[in-house]
């Protein structure tokens, strides 16, 4: 299940642009009005928001990107925003696959800028990832970091190893009912902001996930963050 755009919260900036994937991901687009641009930011968000989410939220960070020179594309990760998929269920190994091959097959959208007067995507490419976003990217940089220039990561969910004791237990319930949530993991809009009056109003946020974190979600989590304190250690070696 999918929102349409009109039950989103955040507004649009001028010259915003999506692309359906054929995974039935959505890609969001934000040229820069900049003639020259210095970059382009690939930004993926945390668990249970979207990408235009970060437009007006965050301290406007999508318009501040642009005007300092920077187009942005940004996924919506399965199960939010504008993608397909169960609400809040994601697999975060699917995610980085999905990251990595965005980052890779450019042809897929460059025909979008084509239309915009502006350059397409940029030779230099920086990830940003805020929150489970930032486990995202880090697992398609360990993965494969071909392209890439640098890498921002904003609070960043790393879990740490959990035992055999726990994990198997938790890998069976996440292949026979992967969108069951872990209990006391994550609590919806009252898990990302302390503040009441943020709270109140992402609560009339129908693009935000208001449930916690499934068990694919946890599981899968749990094997990309072993891959990427696996790939910094080899990398400090």
């Amino acid at each position: 299940m999918t929102f349409p755009s009109s039950t989103l919260s955040s507004k649009a900036t001028p010259n915003h642009y999506t692309i359906p994937l054929p995974s039935g991901l959505t890609l969001h687009i934000w040229p820069t009005p900049h003639f020259q641009p210095r970059g382009t930011i690939i930004l993926q968000h945390g668990f249970g928001e979207y990408a235009e989410r970060y437009v007006t939220w965050h301290h406007g960070l999508v318009p501040a990107l642009l005007n300092h020179g920077f187009h942005v594309e940004a996924l919506d990760l399965r199960g939010h925003g504008k993608s397909g998929g169960d609400r809040g269920v994601v697999d975060v190994e699917e995610a980085v696959a999905e990251v990595v091959r965005l980052r890779l097959q450019r042809e897929v959208v460059e025909w979008e800028y084509r239309g915009t007067g502006v350059s397409g995507r940029t030779d230099k490419i920086f990830l940003m990832g805020h929150s489970l976003g930032g486990l995202v990217t880090a697992g398609s940089v360990v993965a494969d970091p071909a392209g890439v220039t640098g890498v921002v990561l904003l609070s960043p969910v790393i879990p740490e190893p959990i035992s055999w004791f726990v994990g198997m237990p938790a890998d069976i319930v996440a292949s026979v009912a992967p969108g069951w949530t872990v209990p006391g993991l994550g609590t919806g809009e009252g898990g990302m902001t302390r503040d009441e009056g943020k709270r109140r109003e992402m609560e009339g946020d129908a693009g935000i996930v208001k449930k916690g974190v499934s068990f694919l979600t946890a599981t899968s989590g749990g094997r990309v963050a072993e891959r990427v304190r696996a790939g910094l250690e080899e990398r400090v070696e």
